[in-house]
């Protein structure tokens, strides 16, 4: 007896669905607190020893167009890194690593000479002066008496 074509479409099918439908934990634990925060979509990828071992986008990019996030996908975060930068340079500061008036050219080789010219000018968008003499200037004024 020969297989029907319909019976064995189905089969395929029911098998590509039953594959698809069942994620792993990651997914799970994901779209579970995707949904207890609220979150309409993300990007992830999971490195081990440097080699990426899952890369899934989940929800979407951007509600108004309802583009699919995928592990491609470039997020618009504004201004949210400045506060992980500035908070990272001051624990390299605390561990002796780097001065915050130290000139980015003493780690970046190729910098452009124009612009900030320490981490502390680049974390405050100041022009490139000294954070030594701009700590001496705003604190050379009259200590104030407590009342």
């Amino acid at each position: 007896m020969r297989p029907k074509p319909l019976a064995s479409c189905v089969l395929v099918l029911w098998v590509a669905v039953l594959g698809v439908a069942h994620a792993d934990g990651t997914d799970d634990f994901v779209r579970a607190q995707m949904k207890a925060q609220n979150i309409p979509g993300l990007s992830l990828a999971v490195v081990k020893d440097g080699v990426v071992i899952k890369a899934a986008g989940y929800g979407v990019a951007d509600r108004k167009t309802n583009t699919p996030a995928t592990p491609e996908t470039v997020y618009k975060i504004a201004s949210v890194s400045k506060q992980f930068i500035a908070t990272g340079i001051m624990l390299l500061a605390q561990e002796g690593r780097l001065g915050v008036d130290d000139p980015v050219k003493k780690f970046i080789a190729d910098a452009p000479a124009a612009g900030p010219a320490s981490p502390f000018a680049i974390c405050s968008r100041t022009p490139p002066v000294s954070c030594a003499s701009r700590r001496r200037s705003t604190l050379s004024g009259p200590t104030p008496t407590p009342t």
